[in-house]
């Protein structure tokens, strides 16, 4: 039996309704490649906002991609309701079409951009590799013209520094090259001051260990650090001592110079938990402010081990009950982190502040109730509460 429909009224044939999911289909496709677009632009495109001149590809991709998603959203609605008449749907599906290719250039050219960025950056690290290898070769050779000139480079000016750096200066020092040592110290401003790396005998113990009174006193007007010492604590007085080095041992001695590196001693102490070392180096003369190369402080580990005694002589000697270490954390941070109540109520009590934001922007309490210390996130409400009303 045939329907017969009333004068007027559309017949729904099969290939409108495959028009109309393919439409549909086509309109998801374009809203998730608006999305896609939408994300990369979003969590991609923000790292690359400072990275030079390049990034004016990235902010022109980022300039043009923003009004196209505006257009994918507005024509993927409009495709989704417009289902009746067939000739805004062929329209809406051209524009749609367009918007949808424009977009996967744009995200083709995105990724095209940052594989490109990538494959620079390995190169540039390949360089620099060779340059500073091609400076180590110059300095060992005595090349003093040829080095020179690779310093010039500002770049590789930057990278003369940690392990390869002190380990340069000091075959420098042991060949007694004076005026490679010299044009070294002038153009490679970021060279280590103080130990090499790992604790291993700086440039001044080298020198001192040789006698060389003139390379030693460079260095020491070079801010070389007088006190530091390698893994066994010994200073580069030690090494001019043990060495029987009597002019450059008194040369150190009058800038300041100790037998032993007591606050490297004082912080590997209260690294490791050992209170008592840490009040008798203290009570002999080791600054109670003394840090280490992350900003924390005597009174850090103090307060994160919750050392009472050990906090109580660090503040009398004149710590910093509010020292910052580089990720911005207090004492006080610490001590919450580690559910030491009764640490953060003694270091309340001597102006700690108790809303102190580390560079994550965490604060105290946010600290304790991130590690579940109720008791302590509790303690630290109350403090706060107190102070509020104090004012």
């Amino acid at each position: 039996m045939t329907t017969v429909k009333a004068p007027g009224q559309p017949v729904a044939t099969w290939p409108r309704r495959i028009g109309r999911i393919l439409l549909t289909l086509l309109s998801l496709v374009s809203l998730g490649l608006a999305a896609a677009l939408l994300l990369f632009t979003l969590v991609v495109l923000p790292p690359a906002w400072d990275c030079g001149i390049e990034s004016l590809f990235v902010w022109l991709i980022a300039v043009l991609g923003l009004p196209l998603l505006a257009v994918q959203l507005v024509f993927g609605i409009f495709l989704l309701l417009l289902r009746r008449r067939l000739a805004p749907l062929r329209a809406a599906m051209a524009v749609s079409a367009l918007a949808t290719l424009v977009s996967l250039g744009v995200l083709a050219g995105l990724a095209a951009y940052y594989v490109h960025a990538a494959r620079l950056s390995g190169q540039a690290e390949a360089t620099d590799a060779a340059a500073l290898l091609n400076l180590q070769k110059a300095v060992q050779t005595g090349d003093a013209r040829r080095a020179a000139t690779l310093l010039d480079d500002l770049r590789m000016a930057a990278l003369l520094t940690g392990q390869p750096a002190a380990d340069m200066l000091c075959g420098v020092i042991d060949r007694k090259d004076r005026a490679m040592l010299a044009m070294l110290l002038e153009k490679g401003p970021s060279l280590p001051r103080s130990a090499c790396p790992w604790k291993a005998p700086g440039p001044l113990h080298h020198a001192a260990a040789a006698g060389d009174l003139e390379i030693a006193r460079l260095l020491v007007e070079k801010g070389f650090a007088v006190n530091h010492g390698d893994a066994a604590y010994k200073t580069p007085l030690t090494y001019a001592r043990e060495n029987g080095r009597t002019e450059v041992a008194e040369l150190l001695a009058s800038r300041g110079g100790v037998a032993e590196d007591r606050a490297a001693m004082a912080l590997d102490a209260a690294a490791r938990g050992d209170g008592a070392a840490v009040r008798r180096l203290v009570d002999d003369g080791v600054d109670a402010g003394t840090c280490q190369g992350t900003g924390r402080t005597l009174l850090h580990y103090a307060a994160a081990q919750g050392d009472r005694e050990t906090a109580e002589l660090l503040l009398r000697k004149g710590a910093d009950v509010s020292a910052r270490s580089l990720a911005g954390e207090t004492p006080l941070h610490l001590a919450a982190r580690h559910d030491q109540a009764a640490m953060v109520r003694l270091l309340a009590s001597k102006g700690a502040d108790l809303g102190a934001e580390s560079r994550a922007g965490g604060t105290p309490l946010d600290y304790a109730s991130e590690a579940h210390c109720a008791e302590t996130a509790k303690l630290l409400e109350e403090l706060a509460a107190g102070r509020k009303q104090g004012d």
